[in-house]
């Protein structure tokens, strides 16, 4: 939703339990000024704020390093990868379009790991196109399958159209020195940087998202510096290590200025 609003109705309309503490301006359950809440994206933390909390800081998640065996150089790039929901919000329709309009001028295979409402009408329309030897929907695979896809890997694609906070399949894929294309929206942008070796898209363009995967493709070459970014921002922002750092230092802070209260992570 776009402005704050009591969405009781809409919660138990998508099956959810009642949750008083999402009420909008007439929450239920007030805010405490005392407690000292870390956003863990700025995205997250400008919602929060429109909603009258008081954010202390952002303190970005992290990822246990999934991808530290994976060599940044000699690797093949033969894939487009996605991982998570198959669901029509994570934009999966989108990615598929995007290749398909891409097909003709690039080798890539793309791979749909995960499991969801979108998996078999997926599959159906895979094979209305007769793109069966170019697109994978496998569910879920065990480690060592995904080990495997994941070396082959030249991007990987998180192209949700509703807002993501900061989402873990895009910490784990800088942690295997993957560059992340995902939709500009949400907390998105926070993690799919330049610096990383990452491309952003406007949610739902499957043309603009075409024109990535062909240009990954005629840019292989390249790919060994963007794998290497990748790795690096994963290293310098993500890790476990860097966040207890980064929460021990503000557990220090408001040490130093003796107010003990309690922080909530979102």
């Amino acid at each position: 939703c776009e402005e704050p609003r009591l969405c009781t109705i809409c919660v138990l309309r998508c099956g959810k339990p009642p949750q008083l503490w999402r009420a909008g301006r007439r929450r239920l359950i007030r805010h405490p000024k005392s407690i000292k809440i870390l956003a863990p994206s700025e995205f997250m933390a400008r919602r929060l704020q429109n909603e009258d909390l008081s954010i202390h800081r952002v303190l970005r998640g992290f990822v246990p390093d999934v991808g530290g065996h994976l060599s940044v150089e000699n690797r093949d790039a033969k894939s487009i990868l996605y991982m998570g929901l198959m669901e029509a919000h994570k934009g999966v329709e989108s990615l598929l379009d995007a290749f398909a309009r891409s097909a003709n001028r690039q080798g890539f295979t793309l791979h749909f790991v995960g499991e969801g409402r979108m998996k078999q009408p997926m599959v159906e329309k895979i094979q209305a196109l007769g793109m069966e030897d170019r697109v994978k929907v496998h569910g879920f695979l065990s480690v060592e399958q995904l080990r495997g896809i994941r070396a082959e890997a030249a991007a990987q694609v998180v192209p949700s159209i509703w807002y993501e906070n900061a989402p873990a399949v895009a910490l784990e894929a800088l942690s295997c020195s993957i560059p992340v294309v995902a939709s500009n929206i949400g907390g998105l942008p926070e993690i799919a940087t330049p610096d990383s070796g990452s491309e952003l898209f406007e949610p739902g363009d499957a043309p603009g998202l075409a024109e990535i995967i062909v240009h990954l493709w005629e840019n292989r070459d390249n790919l060994a510096a963007r794998r290497a970014a990748a790795r690096r921002e994963y290293e310098l922002r993500f890790t476990p290590e860097v966040h207890v750092r980064q929460y021990l230092d503000i557990v220090k802070e408001l040490g130093r200025q003796d107010q003990r209260p309690s922080t909530i992570s979102t």
